[in-house]
């Protein structure tokens, strides 16, 4: 076990919160690292989360912000401008990044999705989002994990990512960081056995793929074309029912379990494609192309081999709803995208269109 006393104290460079706070927490990375801002207020900065004197824990204190920082100098020397900068390491361990603003989109309120401008706001966002995507795994990194403090805003809107720290990196050894370290999980298995049924598949018997951040990422643009943030690749999918099993194998004797295995083997595996390909067509038939609802169902049913493919499709569809995709995953909006939206400050951010363009 781990206690708070574990954590190194709060690094000077780190500026101070108000009303007694150690500092002001920005964003957090799935509760295991903390962004404050830095005392220059030009970076942030990545803590380990051990700040609480009650809580113990039981994964190595360090687990994230070391990964994380493992992940960058794995990138170093090809920067991408859909991934967070990296800037350095401080002496203990804690992580200093470019400051962006308004930064993590958790706390963003997302304009409704229209026919118009604000569809190619999501449009852009997917493609930032599959370029960051494919650039991570040009060089062997999986995300593994996503969560909307991930994707951070730009002032022009844009967006960038960084907070991966559950990445896995191809042909890099895991680290033994302790009972429960070294990744966060995307959904329970318990509750969505499917899900985790999927994800076994895609990863061939080990953590991250390409097919696994694709649904990731398909996961948050479903939530972002829907507007809602309840409308969840994974969270709608519900619990595979045994029902079924139940009923044909309660008057079973040992012999027939015996006889019988591999056809109930083949039997759930049969009844869960069935049943995907249901959901799938519940999903996402009602979007249509023009919110990418053709792109969700392939992606649910593992039609793409990798972010290019997706960012193919993307495109082809925007042309068809008159959006003008340049330089591979930015939108011509002809007119400065913040002069189209602006963001307000009250209890939290909010989106506001400035005019009505059509």
């Amino acid at each position: 076990m781990h206690n708070q006393n574990d954590a190194p104290p709060v690094p000077p460079e780190v500026a101070p919160g108000g009303s007694g706070l150690l500092f002001q927490t920005y964003a957090h990375f799935f509760d295991k690292a903390v962004v404050a801002l830095h005392k220059e207020d030009k970076h942030f900065i990545v803590l380990s989360d051990r700040y609480d004197p009650d809580e113990y824990y039981r994964e190595r204190p360090d687990w994230a912000t070391t990964k994380l920082r493992k992940a960058y100098e794995h990138l170093t020397g090809d920067e991408h401008p859909r991934i967070v900068r990296y800037g350095s390491t401080l002496p203990d361990g804690s992580i200093v990044l470019e400051k962006l603003w308004p930064g993590p989109l958790e706390d963003i309120y997302l304009p409704k999705s229209k026919v118009g401008i604000t569809l190619s706001l999501y449009y852009r966002w997917a493609l930032q989002f599959l370029s960051a995507l494919s650039f991570l795994h040009a060089h062997g990194v999986y995300i593994v994990s996503f969560s909307d403090n991930l994707v951070w805003l730009q002032s022009d809107f844009s967006l960038a990512i960084t907070g991966f720290i559950s990445n896995v990196i191809d042909d890099v050894k895991e680290e033994d960081w302790d009972e429960s370290g070294g990744w966060v999980g995307s959904g329970d298995p318990e509750c969505f056995p499917e899900y985790e049924h999927r994800h076994e598949r895609w990863r061939g018997g080990r953590r991250g793929s390409v097919k696994e951040d694709l649904h990731d990422w398909a996961r948050w643009v479903y939530g972002v074309m829907t507007s809602e943030a309840e409308q969840d690749l994974v969270y709608n999918a519900g619990e595979f029912s045994m029902d079924w099993e139940a009923t044909v194998t309660k008057d079973w004797t040992a012999e027939q379990w015996r006889e019988k295995g591999k056809w109930l083997v083949d039997e759930r595996e049969r009844r869960r494609n069935l049943e995907n390909e249901q959901y799938g067509r519940f999903l996402f038939d009602g979007l249509g192309d023009e919110r990418l609802g053709s792109v969700f169902s392939r992606i649910w049913n593992e039609g793409y081999e990798n972010a290019e493919e997706v960012a193919e499709d993307i495109k082809k569809y925007a042309a068809r709803a008159g959006i003008k995709v340049v330089n591979g995953d930015e939108v011509d909006l002809e007119m400065p995208w913040c002069d189209a939206f602006e963001m307000q400050a009250d209890q939290y951010y909010r989106w506001d269109r400035r005019d009505p363009i059509e």
